[in-house]
C-alpha cells in the first residue's frame, strides 16, 4: 500500500511538472528573438578644453571648440563610437613629434574631415569626407604635428585650404 502511494505521488508530480511546462510553452506570448551586441559602447561625452580659430590673412574662417588629445590612447581611440557632433565642435589630436600621419575610421560613426596641421600650425593636409567604419589608411601628404578631427563637409562649408592657421587657447 506504501509503494501505491508513492508510486501515484511520482505519478502527479509528473503531471503536475508536465501541465506547468505545457502551460508556459504554448500560453504565454514569445517575444521575438533580436540579435542584441554582446557590449555597446556609450557615446562617450563631450569635453571642451580649447578653443579654436581658422585663420587666413588675418580673416577669421571658422572658431571651434575643441577636445584636445595627447596621450596613446586617447589617439588610437580618437572619435570611435560617437553617434554625432555638434558643427562647432572637432577633436585635436597633439603628437610628440613632427612625422607623416595616417589615420582610419574603425569604429569610427560619423564622416569626418581630417586636417593634417604642421609645427608651424597651417595646415598641411586636408582629407574630406572620409568613410565611417573604413579600416583603410587615411594620409598626410606632408610631415604633422596637429591632427583636427571635424564633420564632413566643414573643410568645404567654411572654404579651409592648405595654407589656412589654426591657433587655440585652453580653457582655464
Amino acid at each position: 500500500m506504501k509503494n501505491k502511494w508513492i508510486s501515484y505521488s511520482l505519478l502527479l508530480v509528473l503531471l503536475m511538472f508536465g501541465a506547468f511546462y505545457m502551460y508556459s510553452t504554448f500560453r504565454t506570448p514569445h517575444k521575438p528573438k533580436t540579435k542584441t551586441p554582446e557590449y555597446v559602447q556609450p557615446d562617450p561625452p563631450f569635453t571642451h578644453e580649447a578653443n579654436m580659430v581658422v585663420t587666413r590673412a588675418q580673416d577669421t574662417l571658422k572658431s571651434l571648440e575643441i577636445e584636445i588629445v595627447d596621450d596613446e590612447y586617447g589617439i588610437t581611440r580618437g572619435l570611435m563610437f560617437r553617434k554625432q557632433m555638434d558643427e562647432n565642435r572637432g577633436m585635436l589630436f597633439i603628437f610628440p613629434d613632427v612625422d607623416m600621419r595616417s589615420f582610419w575610421m574603425r569604429n569610427t560613426i560619423i564622416p569626418l574631415d581630417i586636417i593634417f596641421i604642421g609645427e608651424d600650425q597651417r595646415i598641411v593636409t586636408i582629407q574630406r569626407d572620409t568613410k565611417p567604419y573604413s579600416e583603410a589608411s587615411i594620409p598626410s601628404s606632408a610631415p604633422a604635428k596637429y591632427v583636427l578631427e571635424v564633420n564632413a563637409g566643414l573643410a568645404a562649408k567654411y572654404g579651409l585650404q592648405v595654407g589656412d592657421k589654426l591657433t587655440w587657447s585652453l580653457i582655464p
